[in-house]
């Protein structure tokens, strides 16, 4: 699933991402429930693995509820959470602005995702305890196939075009190695100190059944879809499709030689309708 979008979403009268950690504010009526009471509440059922993952991104706070997501979390969740409270809350949620986020994996994005899992567990410190290596200093975790990861998705996370113009010196630091040199493969390093494998496995492993695509009709909120029309992990197709199954909603899409990395400003590129819709 994307791992950097956030893949923004503003719900119910936000006005978008905000600073280098995206946060999403939902405002509260009289909506005072904790996150597993807001799941049960809803009479569509989300598959176990993503309901953990949902109720991880929202915690109350007074009057209002804040998501506060990294730019490089798993999976368009800003996006997603988006779709999803408007068709678990139709009645509640008045507005919605997913920014490149899908309502559905594809089978482009669950290549790319399941290959970045085979990446991550290619580590020796991985498949020499099955996955539990807490017992062990971080320095021995499998950082080494977290790199290896990161490194798969970086492949396509730019347009290529853009990449072919940058020199082998700037690419090189996106390039995965099992023995490194120099800067090769420098950029790699803080993904492998910032993140741990089993939660990017276990996030990937719930994009598998990620798909509301059945319930989208459910939504009553006033929509915006903003997508960047060249993303090579999450197609424009698919925002296409998810627009034509909400009812009113509208679609915008832009081009960027930072493809799927554009998605940051979206807003940005399409600020008049942005504005429009916020009216």
């Amino acid at each position: 699933m994307g791992y950097s979008g956030a893949h923004q979403g503003a719900v119910h009268g936000c006005n978008g991402p905000a600073g280098d950690e995206q946060e999403v504010i939902f405002r509260r009526k009289e909506f005072k429930m904790s996150s597993s009471e807001i799941i049960k509440k809803g009479d569509f059922l989300l598959p176990e693995s993503l309901k953990v993952h949902y109720k991880a991104y929202f915690f109350p706070r007074n009057e209002l509820i804040f998501a506060h997501l990294n730019p490089d979390s798993l999976s368009r969740m800003g996006a997603i959470q988006s779709y999803i409270w408007a068709v678990l809350h139709p009645d509640y949620v008045e507005a919605i602005m997913p920014i490149g986020g899908i309502t559905a994996m594809d089978p482009v994005a669950k290549w790319l995702f399941k290959n970045m899992t085979a990446a991550m567990k290619s580590d020796p410190a991985w498949r020499n305890t099955k996955g539990n290596y807490y017992d062990l200093p971080k320095k021995d975790h499998p950082n080494k196939g977290m790199m290896f990861g990161w490194s798969v998705l970086g492949q396509t996370g730019l347009s290529f075009d853009f990449r072919n113009k940058q020199s082998w010196d700037v690419v090189k630091k996106d390039v995965f190695y099992w023995e490194s040199t120099g800067d090769e493969g420098a950029k790699l390093l803080k993904k492998a100190k910032d993140y741990d494998v089993n939660d990017l496995i276990y996030r990937n492993r719930a994009g598998d059944t990620y798909n509301i695509n059945g319930q989208l009709h459910r939504i009553k909120a006033k929509t915006l879809i903003i997508h960047v029309e060249n993303d090579q992990w999450l197609r424009y197709e698919m925002a296409k499709k998810a627009a034509k199954k909400i009812k009113g909603a509208k679609l915008i899409g832009f081009e960027s030689p930072l493809a799927h990395y554009a998605v940051f400003r979206g807003p940005n590129m399409v600020m008049i309708d942005v504005i429009d819709f916020l009216k």
